[in-house]
Formats: structure tokens, C-alpha cells, sequence
């Protein structure tokens, strides 16, 4: 067996585009095998052989023997093409951000020391609500700009050589309708060939906290002493009411100050549609004698970031009460008929007290005869003093209804 000198590569007889390349020759000993040495252009990998998994180069080597006789083979060798090699994170120096917030993130690629070259999409998925910011990205330190695709945001053909670490990084801003929260952005590598997912997802998360002056909707308001009892405070003439308390359905109880004011920071956080808010007064902490002439408790629509004023009225007046039971009413044919006694008595009352304000209360003794019964009966009657008023009324009037049982049933009971 003869050494061989000026040992090389055709490079017309490459079964692969490596045009430009060329190798230094190399001197083999018998039973010798050498790496030659080559520089040129390189092989971008191909969806096919993706596909394949392998990629083949085939060529003729050549040498000169002692003798001086030309020798030739045919040599090949193959290589294994894999999706492995590439790691991916994703950081934020943020933790807690508010609507309207800018956020940074840094996305990094990094391809193992063993691998090949390879070609990626870096693809960053955004949260929902949030919104990329053009003109901030930068990858490998250089700005650069990416593809927007619904809540894609993709960096193209990014070309990772091995071991080497890509760092890319852009902002996000979060927008006026995010709700508090924690959001999650993502981000994976794709193969610029095949759209084959290189590595895991990785993920960094941001708290969205409450902006009180974007988000929360407060309460301001006063109880006030409504003297014509209309339930709306008449400046100049109704005063407020001190040391009243007000309960929220949470149990956070408020007092008035001096002049009936209260308010409730932050009530609470609507969507971007509203909501609705409950306050009740605590009508045991009322000025003694007095009587609310507005609902108790109250229901007001809030708005994000808008102020909502409430109300309560409430009065010093008399209390009138009207015991009735069943024997003033009379069925016939699917007709109810009041005693005239009561009628008469009704248009009587409603003289007396068109002259100072006054709370009516009715309060119905039930016997035997069903509940809807006596709800209709008590009906009956508020609508007849209602009516009675409307024509001689010189205020709104109030008026209480409460049915309870007659002592003979409470004793049957």
C-alpha cells in the first residue's frame, strides 16, 4: 500500500450547492485517514431534507500516488438533521404594571455548541388586551421590527450560528380596557423552513394592578333632612344630617360628617359595561323621630373611573297608622268592594294631614284568608289614599305597608 500526496476534492462532483468552496490539500499515509480542511459557502438545510431527517454530501476525493498514477474514489458522508439544539426564556423587568403601562420584554434564543446553523421565527404571542409597539424592537442589539399577525407578534428568519445567544427585546403597551390580573406573554421558536416548534414556550407574567383613577368608581353623597318629602334635596332649604351610618354589602359601615356628606373611595371596579352598587342607611342611627323618604337600600348604576353621587332623605314627621283587616272587604262576582266607612275615612285623613308632613302606615291584621289575600286588600287601600292625595296633597307622601297575623292566629299558632 503507497501513501498519497495532494490528497483532495473534486468540487465539480459535490452532490450539494457549495459553490465557492475550495479545501487544502493533504498528504495520506497507508491506512491514514485525514480531515480535509474546506471554506466557502455553506448549505442551507431544505424543508426536504427536514423531512428526511438526513442530509447527504457525495463527491470524488483524488490523489497522486508515488508512481505518479492519479488515484479516485467516490466518498460520502451524512449527517442528521434534529429539531434540538435551541432554548428559549422570556423576562420582564416588570412585575405589577397599570393600564396604560409600557412594558419591556427581553425574549433570548440560544443554540447549543454541537448544533448546526439554523434559521428561526421567533414568535411572541401577546396577551389579550396588550399591543406591540412598533419602532421598539431590537434583535442582536441592532432595531429591527416584526410581522403583526392578530396577537402574533413574529421576528422572521433569525439566524442563530452555534452556541451562540440572540437576545431580543420590544415593549407592549397595556391597554385602558385591561382588567387587574395576571397576564401571561409567551413565546417559542419556529423553523424558518418547516414551521416545525423548536423548543418549549416560555413565559413571563405581569400583575395588572387597580389605577384607582382609571378603574375604580367611587361614592359621594349626603343624607339630608328632605322637609317637603320629595326625596330630592332642595339647596338652600334641606340640611344634612350628622353622625348617620351608611352600610355596604360588605359590612363596611360610613358615617356622615357634620354637614350629612359621606363618601366611598373606590366603591368598587366595574367591567367596561358598569355596574351596579348597594348602599343602605343604618336607619336605627337616624335623628330620633326621623323617617327615610327615599329607598332604603338604594341601587345606583357605576361607571369605571367616574364619580356617582347617592342620596338618602329622611324627615322629622308625624306617623299616622291604619289598622285594617278583612272585614272591610267584600267579595262578589270577582269584585272587591270596600266598606264606605273606610273610604270616608280615608278622604277624612288625607285632609288632616295635607296641613303638616306626615308618614302613613298601614299596618293589616291577617286572619285565615291567604297571604296574596291580604297583599291585594293592603293594595286596595294604599291605592285609594294615593288617589285621595293626588288631589289634595301639598307633599309627596310616604307610606309604610306591614301585614302581620291577627293575635287569634298567632295564638292558634
Amino acid at each position: 500500500t503507497l501513501g498519497l500526496v495532494d490528497v483532495n476534492v473534486d468540487v465539480s462532483s459535490l452532490s450539494l450547492p457549495l459553490s465557492g468552496i475550495s479545501c487544502q490539500p493533504v498528504r495520506l499515509k497507508p491506512d491514514e485517514r485525514v480531515m480535509l480542511t474546506c471554506v466557502g459557502t455553506g448549505y442551507t438545510i431544505t424543508p426536504g431534507d427536514m423531512e428526511n431527517g438526513t442530509v447527504t454530501l457525495r463527491g470524488m476525493d483524488h490523489g497522486t500516488a508515488p508512481t505518479e498514477e492519479v488515484v479516485q474514489a467516490e466518498d460520502s458522508i451524512e449527517a442528521t438533521v434534529g429539531q434540538g439544539g435551541i432554548s428559549i426564556t422570556k423576562t420582564t423587568s416588570a412585575s405589577i404594571v397599570y393600564p396604560g403601562d409600557f412594558v419591556p420584554y427581553t425574549i433570548t434564543v440560544t443554540s447549543k455548541p454541537d448544533s448546526l446553523p439554523v434559521n428561526v421565527d421567533v414568535v411572541d404571542l401577546m396577551p389579550q388586551g396588550f399591543y406591540y409597539q412598533r419602532g421598539t424592537a431590537q434583535v442582536k442589539g441592532t432595531q429591527s421590527d416584526a410581522e403583526v399577525d392578530g396577537r402574533k407578534v413574529i421576528f422572521e428568519t433569525v439566524q442563530i450560528d452555534p452556541g451562540e445567544t440572540v437576545s431580543i427585546t420590544l415593549s407592549m403597551l397595556v391597554g385602558a380596557d385591561v382588567q387587574p390580573g395576571v397576564y401571561t406573554n409567551t413565546a417559542y421558536p419556529i423553523s424558518s423552513l418547516s414551521g416545525t416548534r423548536l423548543a418549549p414556550n416560555a413565559t413571563a407574567d405581569v400583575r395588572v394592578a387597580v389605577d384607582a383613577a382609571m378603574m375604580c368608581s367611587s361614592i359621594i353623597g349626603r343624607v339630608f333632612d328632605d322637609k317637603d318629602q320629595d326625596g330630592v334635596m332642595d339647596q338652600g332649604i334641606d340640611i344634612g344630617l350628622p353622625a348617620v351610618k351608611l352600610v355596604t354589602p360588605r359590612g363596611v359601615t360610613i358615617k356622615t360628617d357634620e354637614h350629612g356628606r359621606y363618601s366611598v373611595p373606590c366603591a368598587a371596579l366595574p367591567d367596561a359595561q358598569g355596574g351596579n352598587f348597594v348602599l343602605k342607611v343604618d336607619e336605627r342611627s337616624l335623628p330620633s323621630g326621623y323617617r327615610l323618604t327615599t329607598e332604603n337600600p338604594r341601587v345606583v348604576r357605576v361607571t369605571p373611573g367616574m364619580l356617582t353621587k347617592l342620596n338618602f332623605g329622611a324627615t322629622l314627621s308625624r306617623l299616622v297608622r291604619i289598622d285594617l283587616n278583612s272585614s272591610v272587604f267584600n267579595e262578589r262576582n270577582g269584585q272587591v268592594y270596600v266598606a264606605q266607612a273606610l273610604q270616608d275615612g280615608i278622604i277624612a285623613l288625607v285632609d288632616q294631614l295635607s296641613d303638616r308632613p306626615a308618614f302613613v302606615r298601614i299596618i293589616y291584621q291577617r286572619g285565615d284568608e291567604p297571604k296574596s289575600e291580604a297583599r291585594r286588600n293592603v293594595d286596595i287601600v294604599q291605592r285609594l289614599l294615593r288617589d285621595a292625595w293626588h288631589e289634595d296633597g301639598k307633599y309627596q307622601l310616604n307610606v309604610e305597608t306591614n301585614i302581620v297575623l291577627s293575635s287569634q292566629q298567632r295564638t292558634q299558632k
